[in-house]
């Protein structure tokens, strides 16, 4: 048993790496990556070098490998490795610091009694440590006392997730979790009602008119309260982004690579293994190079040309898209269920990435755009480059993104701190790409112009005297006729619309309506076969029909401990989770890892 759980080790491995804390990620990996500096960010005040950073993605390269030791490193993983590695880190040093605030510390003593008695879940799934299927405790102990290694690596488990577990229950606790608040909250998800609704459908009423004067009075009346329109102080920002893609040079030298393998397609070795052995389309190599059936306008052009052009059995010469270099057998052609054509068919891609030369090249032209703009401003060397600058627009202080390029701190410190007509250093975002920026606004004045905000205003205007008219019908129809006809009318009204209501809670959004409460407190006031009469809310006018009433059976739940347990175990996580994320957004956070090719 001993020396199954050895070959199993990689699994143990796994747990040391593990922190036990809901919904925090697993380690990632990256490459090898140039040095430009010496800070990657800053989390909650505490600088994190290159050198930190680097550390732990060797540790993690070791252990992604043990569990992985057959996956291809590919860039799209790398680059998903790094943001959790970044997270893992995040994560230890913002809850480290509220471990030490509350004064979390654990002992030998409290962590060799919750080895003994917690095992982890994963470690009970193992067979080695089963009987008959079920884990089996005295197994467990016993691998425990003979083991060093498995001892070692479940010791540094808890030593680890232990401390974050006390910090769990310590938020918790403060949840404060009562009768009071389980009892509410087991009304709120059992007291429930079916129905219908009728609902009077203001947007099938025709559309109102709404005056540039109606506008700007929303406009001024609003502006101080309608956080759509007073969002603070805002800078903007031009950019060039110059794009890392592969250049005319890198496609021409893996030519070379296409032109084997299409050469061992011509002597006969078989297509399909080919594209297993060689293709770098992992979907489709694993099917041995098969796509299955498309139509026109599922491909890059390029390759739906080549596909529709070809006979069955026919093999292509390799052609190139923006994807690299292929070679492509059709099968067959079929029509789909609409009579359009379908083609089947396999191929062989050898993907093309852009070379170092074609980046250096690349970081070349940005820097000298840099220079340019800093001279002439981006407008004009825009035009002398012939490269569309973008616009980013406002951007608020309280804004974690860019348009157009995305999350980058570094970028946005540059929006915020420098003034109108800065030019920013050459920088890359995620993907790699270089970009240059020159800043065109700023201003102090906390109202988004009424010519951003229009549209909106407008649509709201619309909506309100949609409302306003259809409530005038709304009266109508119930004066005019009684409760129970009205569903039956209701049906046969271009200006209603029923909707059935299954299991309406407190809280049930409105299918094709959204959440309007109002309504959901009118609806839990009603017994069998009652109606509600008219509901009149900003969101339209409405009429609900009980079917049938569920009562919450409030003295069985206070005797049920279980469900009692159950209800308070999932309020006490959504405490957690709250917590959670109020902490982290609270920290202060400087990602630069783009300024290291981090990602």
């Amino acid at each position: 048993m001993l020396e199954q759980l050895r070959k199993k080790q990689k699994i143990v491995i796994y747990f040391i790496t593990f922190v036990f804390i809901v919904g925090m990620a697993i380690m990632g990996v990256t490459g090898i990556f140039e040095k430009k500096g010496d800070i990657v960010g800053i989390i909650d005040g505490k600088k994190i070098s290159y050198a930190m950073f680097q550390e732990e993605l060797q540790k993690n390269v070791e252990n992604y490998r043990q569990q992985n030791p057959d996956a291809e490193m590919t860039t799209d993983l790398m680059s998903q490795m790094s943001d959790q590695t970044w997270q893992r880190l995040t994560q230890q040093i913002i809850l480290g610091k509220q471990l030490k605030k509350l004064g979390i510390k654990i002992n030998d003593e409290e962590v060799l009694k919750e080895m003994e008695n917690n095992p982890p879940q994963e470690l009970m799934q193992n067979p080695s440590l089963q009987t008959n299927g079920r884990f089996d405790r005295k197994k467990y102990l016993q691998a425990l006392k003979q083991d060093t290694q498995f001892f070692t690596a479940i010791d540094n488990y808890f030593r680890e997730s232990l401390p974050y577990k006390r910090l769990m229950e310590k938020v918790k606790a403060k949840a404060n979790i009562n009768l009071d608040s389980l009892k509410a909250e087991y009304l709120k998800e059992n007291d429930e009602m079916f129905g219908k609704l009728i609902m009077f459908d203001f947007n099938k009423l025709p559309k109102p008119e709404v005056t540039d004067t109606e506008i700007k009075a929303y406009y001024d009346k609003n502006k101080d309260t309608d956080k759509e329109i007073n969002k603070g102080k805002s800078s903007a920002m031009k950019f060039i982004m110059f794009e890392v893609k592969p250049s005319d040079s890198d496609f021409n030298l893996a030519k070379a690579d296409i032109d084997d393998i299409y050469n061992m397609v011509m002597k006969g070795d078989d297509f399909g293994q080919l594209a297993k052995d060689y293709s770098d389309d992992p979907g489709s190599a694993a099917q041995m190079g098969s796509l299955g059936s498309f139509g026109k306008g599922q491909m890059v052009p390029e390759f739906e040309q080549t596909a529709f052009s070809m006979q069955p059995g026919e093999i292509s010469k390799p052609f190139k898209t923006q994807f690299g270099w292929h070679i492509l057998k059709v099968e067959g052609f079929s029509t789909d269920g609409e009579g359009q054509p379908q083609v089947q068919a396999s191929h062989i891609l050898k993907k093309v990435a852009a070379s170092m030369e074609t980046k250096d090249a690349l970081k070349e032209q940005a820097d000298n755009a840099a220079k340019l703009i800093k001279k002439i401003g981006i407008d004009k060397a825009s035009k002398q480059l012939k490269l569309e600058p973008v616009d980013t627009d406002a951007v608020y202080t309280d804004a974690e993104y860019l348009p157009g390029i995305g999350k980058h701190d570094a970028l946005l410190r540059f929006l915020h701190k420098r003034g109108v007509g800065a030019v920013s250093d050459v920088e890359k975002d995620r993907r790699g790409n270089y970009i240059v920026a020159q800043i065109t606004n700023k201003t102090k004045d906390p109202y988004v112009p009424l010519d951003k905000v229009k549209m909106k205003i407008k649509f709201d205007l619309e909506k309100q005297k949609r409302v306003a008219e259809m409530k005038s019908k709304a009266k109508e129809f119930v004066k005019n006729h009684k409760s129970d006809e009205y569903l039956a009318l209701a049906e046969q009204d271009t200006l209603l619309k029923v909707v059935d209501l299954q299991n309406f809670k407190k809280e049930t959004v409105i299918p094709q309506v959204g959440k309007v409460l109002d309504v959901n407190a009118a609806a839990l006031k009603l017994t069998d076969g009652q109606s509600s009469g008219l509901i009149d809310t900003k969101d339209g006018q409405f009429i609900v029909f009980c079917e049938k009433r569920v009562k919450a059976d409030m003295p069985a739940f206070l005797k049920n401990q279980d469900e009692q347990k159950k209800f308070r175990d999932r309020m006490e996580e959504q405490a957690w989770n709250r917590w959670y994320d109020a902490t982290m957004k609270k920290a202060k956070i400087v990602d630069n890892r783009q300024e290291f090719s981090l990602f």
